[in-house]
């Protein structure tokens, strides 16, 4: 789950991946706070309902598995104290993050930060993630076309249009810089929603970041090993409950 945190309300959206990296949406939507401003303050109804979700919500699969939240990630870029002392009540499995820039040379696309109440948070590369989704929101696939291939992205058939907008008001442009050289940057036009979009990107952050607390500390793995780790996941069902 990642929560795109706002003064009035939260966007949250709850994605599920499958062996080959593909993405599955499983619930999207808004926790509004009547109260101007009420999403800055940790008693709000807003984050009782997230909690709600880390702690109790729960999601039936058409074989009968359970699935609970694996991980959540809170973006702190907004309210950073509130989101810190809220994901504190964890010991693991929730994060604050925050955007970060690009380097080739890192060997993961985020890092651990240390947030202003203590607790350990991640800095996400978030251009690079926008660069791996957008091709991958680009590709079509229909039934007839035969089981999907690897890093497809699925939405529900009731998303409405203006969610899915969401994915596509964000776009790269030229922009020069005072050297005189250009940059392509990712640029979002004022006052358009793109919450869903901002969601998706740190999921794909949530997913990595998951699997490679997993093969580090429970595999001894010193990174991630994507063939073991879906083996490992199966094997001692991991993220799934059977009735």
């Amino acid at each position: 789950m990642t929560v795109d945190v706002h003064a009035d309300f939260l966007a949250v959206l709850v994605v599920g991946f499958t062996v080959g990296g593909n993405s599955w949406v499983v619930e999207y939507k808004d926790i509004r706070d009547p109260v101007a401003h009420g999403c800055e303050m940790l008693d709000s109804a807003t984050w009782a309902e997230v909690q709600r979700m880390i702690d109790e919500q729960e999601y039936r699969a058409d074989d009968g598995k359970r699935y609970r939240i694996a991980i959540t990630l809170v973006d702190s870029g907004f309210a950073e104290k509130t989101v810190s002392e809220f994901c504190s009540q964890w010991d693991s499995g929730v994060y604050p993050v925050k955007g970060d820039s690009f380097s080739e040379k890192r060997m993961n696309n985020f890092r651990e930060m240390k947030t202003s109440v203590g607790t350990n948070g991640y800095l996400i590369a978030v251009d690079a993630y926008k660069d791996k989704m957008a091709p991958i929101l680009r590709r079509e696939w229909q039934p007839e076309f035969g089981e999907q291939g690897a890093f497809q992205f699925n939405a529900p058939m009731d998303m409405t249009d203006l969610q899915i907008k969401e994915l596509t008001r964000e776009y790269k442009r030229e922009k020069k810089l005072p050297n005189g050289n250009m940059k392509r940057e990712w640029y979002r036009p004022h006052g358009v929603r793109n919450e869903l979009w901002d969601c998706l990107v740190y999921a794909e952050a949530a997913f990595d970041i998951l699997a490679l607390l997993v093969c580090r500390n429970n595999m001894d793995l010193p990174e991630v090993c994507w063939p073991e780790f879906w083996a490992y996941a199966e094997e001692q069902q991991l993220f799934f409950l059977l009735d």
